[in-house]
């Protein structure tokens, strides 16, 4: 945080600007397919490379202080995005996000019909 340039940090995500990057993230196994060919070629990504992906291959324009969040967060020294560890992050937030969205469904019961249905599936379920 402390390395972000100034400027940057009184840059503000709107709320249009978060649901675009969530709309990125929930797609990004074609994401990830087109920044892992770039990887395995070893072609480095750029700001405008990036944008151009996410507009092209999902139909999400993102700000560029989006952008730039982006590539302070996951960027290397030469300013390129180190897409390893950019998918890595991303990746882990869906698992993540996969398993507190079961969880809330598996603790969510508002009402007896609801209580009854979890009832019967643990009792026939192997566990």
């Amino acid at each position: 945080v402390d390395a972000i340039a100034p400027e940057l940090g009184r840059k503000r995500i709107s709320f249009d600007d978060f649901l675009r990057f969530h709309r990125m993230q929930r797609k990004l196994h074609t994401l990830s397919v087109a920044l892992d060919f770039f990887h395995h070629i070893d072609r480095p990504v750029s700001k405008s490379d990036f944008a151009k992906m996410v507009k092209k291959l999902l139909g999400i324009a993102l700000g560029a202080h989006v952008i730039e969040v982006i590539f302070a967060v996951f960027g290397d020294e030469a300013g390129m995005l180190n897409t390893p560890a950019f998918l890595e992050v991303m990746q882990r937030r869906e698992i993540m996000w996969a398993r507190r969205k079961q969880s809330e469904i598996d603790t969510y019961q508002p009402g007896t019909v609801a209580r009854a249905m979890v009832c019967v599936r643990k009792c026939f379920s192997d566990d």
